[in-house]
């Protein structure tokens, strides 16, 4: 199994709430007046989730609950969550039961295998190497992330740790205690909310008007900042060349330099040159037979006769480029600048001169 492996804390919350497919569209409008929830109502709730076989408490909201109950981290902080009812935002028993229900009223309910986080699945349970877990060590229980992928620890045993990705919650019946404490009634609110909600940051969100607007930059600027800087863009057209370039050194070692050099003699290479300085024995006492030892110096010249040939086609071919390119700018350093123009004075004696020499000598 590749990937980095790191230690990680389930997620708090609307975690053990939340569905885990994504989000249908959530049409932001004006709650409705009624105490009554109705799809598409920005609800905040408090809830204790817990396994119905057993009674054990996998999720909360109150603080006070987790103290009494022996569950209380110290590193989460405990309120009440925020949802959008019937947009896919929490699963599909914990959605079906509270529509229709009241604010301020409390309700427990079921919510089944199929309508919570579904069967497990045996094809998610896998097994890795106990020495890819280079940072903490294991122990059974603990949740780890896997290329952004949470698994839980099943076992841990003969330098093997199988890893569950299968869902905490998955093939278990739950019951649930929620008490909805409020609609969210303010535009800008939900807009927060939502944002949060999908860890987007909602920081240049403005609300005028009932019109939502939004400065997107952020990330896509720093990005088109970066790709169309000039460093950039030389790197990547130092990389086509430069690939360019290595197909003639090897065109011209391959098709042109080793064909010459099998003329010289014989190509079936140097590279078997050996000599045995002690050959395979068996000792007299029938114990191990003690390996040979070869000094293999034909190896060692093929690989510096390839050397000389690639650094020698390398340095023939930036020669020539560079011959080149000098003459070339030379002659348009020298070749093709006009002559200065002639002084008045020079070209009045010209024609002088050229009159004298029509009329010929004098008689």
């Amino acid at each position: 199994m590749a990937g980095q492996l790191k230690h990680s804390k389930a997620e708090q919350s609307s975690a053990t709430v939340a569905s885990q497919q994504k989000p249908e569209k959530v049409e932001v409008s004006a709650a409705s007046t009624s105490n009554t929830i109705t799809n598409g109502d920005f609800i905040e709730f408090d809830f204790i989730g817990r396994i119905k076989a057993t009674g054990q408490i996998f999720d909360l909201t109150l603080g006070d609950v987790a103290k009494k109950e022996n569950v209380f981290d110290e590193h989460r902080e405990y309120k009440p969550t925020v949802a959008v009812v019937g947009a896919g935002m929490l699963i599909k028993g914990f959605d079906k039961a509270i529509e229709g229900k009241e604010i301020k009223k409390e309700y427990e309910f079921d919510v089944a295998v199929e309508d919570a986080f579904g069967q497990r699945n045996p094809k998610l349970v896998q097994l890795t190497n106990l020495n890819k877990f280079k940072e903490f060590r294991p122990i059974v229980g603990m949740q780890v992330n896997v290329d952004g992928v949470l698994a839980t620890v099943r076992s841990v045993s003969g330098g093997r740790v199988t890893l569950d990705f299968n869902h905490p919650l998955a093939g278990r019946e739950l019951h649930y205690w929620v008490k909805i404490t409020r609609k969210i009634a303010d535009l800008k609110e939900k807009i927060s909310a939502l944002a949060k909600i999908m860890s987007l940051d909602a920081s240049n969100v403005s609300v005028e008007e009932k019109k939502v607007t939004s400065r997107v930059g952020g990330l896509w600027h720093e990005f088109k900042q970066f790709a169309l800087k000039g460093n950039v863009i030389e790197l990547a057209i130092a990389v086509v060349v430069g690939n360019a370039f290595s197909r003639i050194v090897n065109s011209l070692v391959a098709d042109i330099i080793q064909p010459l050099m099998a003329l010289m003699g014989n190509p079936q290479s140097i590279g078997s040159g050996s000599i045995v300085l002690r050959a395979t024995s068996t000792p007299a006492t029938g114990g191990q037979p003690v390996a040979s030892l070869v000094l293999n110096y034909g190896n060692f010249l093929e690989a510096f006769e390839s050397f000389v040939i690639v650094a020698g086609s390398i340095f023939l071919v930036i020669k020539v480029i560079s011959v080149a390119r000098n003459r070339l700018f030379r002659k348009e350093a020298t070749g093709e600048a006009p002559p200065p123009p002639k002084p008045e004075d020079v070209k009045l004696l010209e024609e002088i001169r050229d009159l004298l020499k029509e009329r010929g000598p004098r008689s």
